[in-house]
């Protein structure tokens, strides 16, 4: 039977880095702040650039602790410690990081729409014209299906 792992996050992003590796490839290395203030927990995220723009916007929103969505999957890292101890630990492997509008204010209004590393530019909005009410003529019964006065010999009950 197959599995599904999917992880849909929203949190304050806390932390950036950028690390090139061995191929030149680059990778965004971020830590998610989720819950309140007191029972925080800190998902650590690695996220594959292949936008620049948003290599630029990370480290930013990072700075002013906005606010991203992150899907993607998890991924558990096994490794040694050098005092022999075996150790692991839980993290996204993100497909996708988005920021949320609330970041910027109005002056960058160029950058506050929602930025994402895979995700296609949203359509424009479009404006809805009023629905003028129905109209109804009290006078005609005939088109409801109902006449006026029921008789209480009609009625079965």
């Amino acid at each position: 039977m197959a599995s599904s792992n999917f992880v849909f996050l929203r949190g304050r992003l806390i932390r950036s880095e950028i690390k090139t590796v061995k191929s030149g490839k680059k990778v965004a290395a971020l830590t998610v702040a989720y819950g309140r203030e007191a029972s925080s927990l800190f998902i650590d995220v690695d996220l594959w650039l292949n936008d620049s723009k948003l290599e630029g916007l990370l480290p930013k929103v990072a700075e002013k602790k906005g606010y991203v969505l992150v899907k993607g999957e998890l991924r558990q890292d096994k490794w040694e410690a050098k005092d022999g101890t075996k150790r692991s630990r839980i993290k996204i492997l993100a497909d996708d990081v988005s920021i949320s509008y609330s970041v910027y204010n109005n002056k960058n209004a160029e950058n506050s729409s929602t930025t994402s590393s895979s995700a296609p530019t949203p359509a424009p909005k479009k404006t809805k014209k009023p629905v003028p009410p129905p109209v109804v003529d009290d006078e005609d019964d005939e088109d409801t299906g109902f006449d006026a006065e029921v008789d209480e010999d009609d009625i079965p009950f």
